[in-house]
């Protein structure tokens, strides 16, 4: 396939092997793995995003590959049309670059004649590896200080807390806050004529603790405590909330709220990483959970009780 400069195929072929070829998936010895996303449809319109460069750690995403489980012979699966195909291309020293296709559907591994079953999901290593070489280039940057908003416009208190790219490089199987936190803002809203207007706030240093207890509150779409409807359904929207914005070692953010009143909920993003076309970015589902009264009492000793 023609290549891209950065290493990304502008074309695919079938990306489909009824036969599997045993030996590994891929050869050992990659220098650089590459989270590519090339467009299959004919929609020009829809935007692709850019490709992810792995430079340390890419024998992770090696073994992840050839660790993959042989595909049966009797799997079936339907075709779908997807706009977008994720492509991991492992570049070598002295050989051609190895193209895997992830067909999302089927849930395979494809390169050459050799396919194999895709899940665990070979990306899950691959944004794991790329985490920790954002954090490395971090490292001897200065820490952030979040900063609150003045208000949350009554359109977006309806919508519910902002997708963070925490979530564009979280795996099937991370947890909501996969990397140390440095930084956190609570900020303290309440509501006036449909608005959520500032009415306190504080910046502090993030503590294991917080980033424990919101990860566990928010333990999966199927996990974790119950869910409930408080806030944020049909007309029934909080009129006092905690905005709780969280920057961990990557330098990316995420947010959950803990609304007060009308009913107590924490409300936040869940684990899903990849959208429909199986790029990085996918916010994940709306999780609804009522507060555990640890970090209830975690947030009010930063900011005291209503």
């Amino acid at each position: 396939a023609d290549l891209l400069p950065g290493g990304c195929p502008t074309q695919l072929g079938a990306g489909w092997a009824r036969e599997d070829t045993p030996g590994p998936l891929v050869p050992a010895g990659a220098v650089r793995a590459t989270l590519c996303f090339v467009r299959t449809g004919l929609n020009m319109e829809d935007e692709i995003g850019g490709p992810l460069v792995l430079h340390n750690g890419v024998e992770r995403v090696v073994e992840a590959l050839n660790l993959l489980p042989s595909r049966p012979r009797t799997q079936y699966c339907s075709f779908v049309a997807y706009e977008h195909k994720p492509v991991l291309v492992l570049s070598y020293r002295y050989r051609t670059p190895v193209l895997v296709q992830l067909d999302l559907n089927c849930r395979t591994a494809v390169t050459g004649d050799r396919v194999r079953n895709g899940w665990p999901d070979p990306r899950d290593a691959f944004v794991s590896q790329y985490r920790e070489q954002l954090a490395a280039q971090r490292e001897q940057m200065p820490v952030v200080t979040l900063k609150c908003a003045d208000r949350i416009r009554a359109r977006a208190l309806a919508d519910g807390p902002a997708g963070g790219d925490i979530a564009a490089l979280r795996g099937y199987r991370d947890p909501v806050l996969p990397m140390p936190l440095v930084a956190t803002a609570i900020c303290r809203y309440q509501v006036q004529d449909g608005d959520a207007w500032l009415v306190d706030a504080e910046s502090v240093r993030s503590t294991r603790r917080l980033r424990d207890l919101v990860n566990s509150t928010l333990g999966g779409i199927d996990e974790g405590p119950p869910k409930t409807w408080c806030g944020l359904a049909n007309d029934l929207l909080p009129t006092a909330v905690d905005a709780v914005t969280m920057m961990d070692t990557t330098g990316g953010t995420a947010q959950i709220w803990l609304i007060r009143t009308p009913c107590t909920a924490v409300v936040g993003r869940g684990p899903a990483a990849f959208d429909t076309y199986g790029m990085p970015g996918g916010w994940g589902t709306y999780l609804r959970r009522p507060a555990p009264p640890a970090l209830v009492a975690e947030i009010d000793a930063r900011l005291g009780p209503d």
